[in-house]
């Protein structure tokens, strides 16, 4: 660690779940070193994937990695891209959690690149992201998620997971070789991220964007609330 490196603010007394260390490109705003606050709390504010998308950038103890190996997430039939941070955030909900963002670690690709594309392809990535939402509400039904999540808790980069299913659901309905039912499929999964927000206005917002996808007049309809 540097000698010039200096904590925001002193570390909390609580022992923490564990430590996201951020890579550098991605410092969280208002320019904080560190951050520390309830998991859960801080995945709705920051974005779920922003805090536990990097399995290599975390340092958790052996305890912890003892109960990721075990958890029943780990039996569903067609586990999501993302299974490993939903694992994550079983073991560290409700438990402090500390954020560095100090720029410690580097991303391995700033961009995708072909190699990266070849890869997704290779290992069904893009359908596989499609089953992140239903591992979310497995979390939610098995009781590990308390509390509706936020908009927040979706972001992905610089947008949401939602924007990129439905720049692929908007791809497809384009193509006249795409099945009806395939578009069905994904619209009513698209959809489905409404049941983890709850009721309040975070649903209403989704509801509000979900109904803005433009119609590509083929005729299938649109899942009701």
């Amino acid at each position: 660690m540097p000698s010039s490196w200096k904590p925001w603010r002193p570390a909390p007394k609580i022992p923490p779940h564990h430590c996201a260390l951020l890579p550098s490109p991605r410092f969280l705003p208002g320019d904080k070193h560190i951050i520390a606050g309830n998991s859960e709390d801080l995945c709705n504010t920051y974005g779920w994937h922003d805090l536990h998308g990097w399995i290599s950038s975390h340092v958790i103890s052996r305890d912890t990695v003892d109960r990721l190996m075990v958890s029943a997430q780990l039996e569903i039939a067609e586990p999501s891209a993302y299974w490993h941070q939903e694992v994550l955030l079983e073991t560290a909900y409700g438990r402090t959690m500390l954020i560095l963002t100090a720029g410690l670690i580097e991303l391995q690709d700033e961009e995708q690149t072909l190699e990266c594309v070849a890869r997704w392809e290779k290992a069904n990535a893009f359908e596989l992201y499609w089953r992140i939402t239903p591992g979310l509400v497995n979390l939610q039904q098995r009781g590990i998620i308390q509390q509706s999540l936020t908009l927040g808790f979706f972001r992905y980069l610089t947008y949401r997971f939602w924007d990129r299913f439905a720049v692929q659901v908007m791809y497809h309905a384009g193509s006249p070789e795409t099945p009806d039912e395939f578009l069905e499929t994904k619209l009513r999964l698209l959809h489905f991220s409404s049941v983890l927000l709850g009721y309040g206005e975070d649903r209403k917002l989704y509801e509000n964007w979900f109904e803005g996808i433009p119609d590509d007049g083929r005729g299938f309809d649109r899942p009701s609330s």
